[in-house]
């Protein structure tokens, strides 16, 4: 006898479903149904009584008590046409039934048995139901992970690197070797405008006064006009503009110039730019070294300095430049005399031996040449 887990009624052998909650039964155990003996002196057939129900999805036979199918679970309760009909029996038969057990022999009455549809011997088969009917249990789909893609990262990586790179060379790295490459150049005239366009006589365009000695780069070099970048070293700002071409010399010349001042006083008497190149444009077709030109204050009337009055080249746009230059190592000394182009070009026109000791006092143009009177 087994009995249901679920709500405890008691369920056939060989059932799949329970017959009162259809709940799911352990498989059936095949057994062989032994052949049931007809009662003996049993003159008439017994009354058929239905007891059995016949599943109307899977065709199974149940009991009539049965609320599912044993075999597929399918609910049996929507059977009550099936039910009528099979327990319906017809008045005549009914009566037949009567009149012949009644006229049985007191002993030989009994109760008849329960009759079957089937009373040859069978042997219960178990009914798979259908495939569609059993709840399967899902199965988990276990995808493989993804392996990382390392060539896509290497590859981005690489990308960010050469447009790293790409950007920190225009915007850092070229602009700094721009500059640090750019020829260094000095102001040697006493002052000089840096302007912020390339034009003179004007006073819109200035930015500031640049002194003597001054390091500028010097982005553009052109014939009059130079763009320039000048610190401030007393601001300590930079500022780019735009310098006359005509002011500025390269280190080495600058470096020959400034070593020509014997004193302040000569430098300071010697002011213009063209008189400074004068000078230096002599000194390096020469190759002079330890010359130098010793000055007087302005207001000492004579000195080492001169300018003549166009003696050299009537009509000039410049005054002649007359200076005596002086051996350091020696008492040795040398006058120098020079006149200048419309351009500012200067031109040795003269020179000779100096005495050791007299400024200039005069300088005049004679028949054999220039006459130079010195100071005693």
């Amino acid at each position: 006898m087994m009995f249901c887990k679920n709500c405890g009624n008691q369920i056939n052998e060989g059932s799949r479903f329970c017959r009162n909650c259809g709940a799911s039964l352990p498989p059936p155990v095949v057994q062989t149904v032994q052949p049931e003996h007809e009662w003996a002196g049993r003159p008439t057939p017994a009354p058929i009584i239905p007891t059995e129900i016949k599943c109307t999805q899977c065709q199974t036979v149940n009991r009539i008590d049965a609320k599912f199918c044993k075999s597929c679970g399918n609910n049996l309760h929507d059977r009550a046409s099936a039910t009528e009909q099979q327990l319906s029996v017809k008045p005549q038969e009914t009566k037949t039934i009567n009149e012949m057990y009644s006229q049985q022999q007191p002993a030989a009455r009994q109760a008849p048995a329960p009759a079957y549809a089937n009373t040859a011997p069978q042997k219960s088969v178990a009914v798979v139901p259908p495939a569609a009917i059993i709840p399967q249990p899902v199965q988990k789909v276990h995808k493989e992970p993804k392996p990382f893609p390392l060539t896509l990262l290497i590859a981005a990586i690489a990308l960010l690197l050469i447009v790293c790179s790409g950007v920190g060379y225009f915007v850092f790295y070229k602009p700094y070797v721009y500059e640090r490459d750019a020829p260094r150049f000095y102001t040697f005239a006493p002052s000089v405008f840096l302007r912020a366009s390339p034009e003179a006589g004007v006073d819109y365009n200035t930015l500031g006064s640049i002194p003597y000695g001054s390091e500028v780069v010097v982005y553009e070099n052109g014939y009059e006009w130079s763009k320039v970048k000048w610190k401030n070293n007393q601001t300590g700002k930079e500022v780019k503009g735009y310098i006359s071409s005509a002011y500025i010399l390269y280190a080495d010349d600058f470096k020959t110039l400034n070593a020509i001042w014997g004193n302040s006083d000569a430098k300071e008497r010697i002011s213009t730019s063209k008189c400074r190149m004068a000078l230096l444009n002599y000194f390096k077709a020469n190759d002079l070294e330890g010359w130098k030109v010793y000055g007087k204050h302005r207001d000492a009337g004579y000195s080492t300095v001169a300018f003549p009055n166009r003696i050299v080249k009537a009509g000039s746009t410049f005054t002649d430049f007359a200076v005596i230059i002086k051996n350091d190592n020696s008492i040795e000394r040398r006058l120098l005399l020079f006149y200048f182009d419309d351009d500012e070009t200067p031109h040795l026109a003269y020179e000779e031996p100096a005495p050791p000791i007299g400024d200039i006092k005069s300088v005049t143009r004679s028949n054999n040449g220039f006459t130079v009177t010195y100071t005693q």
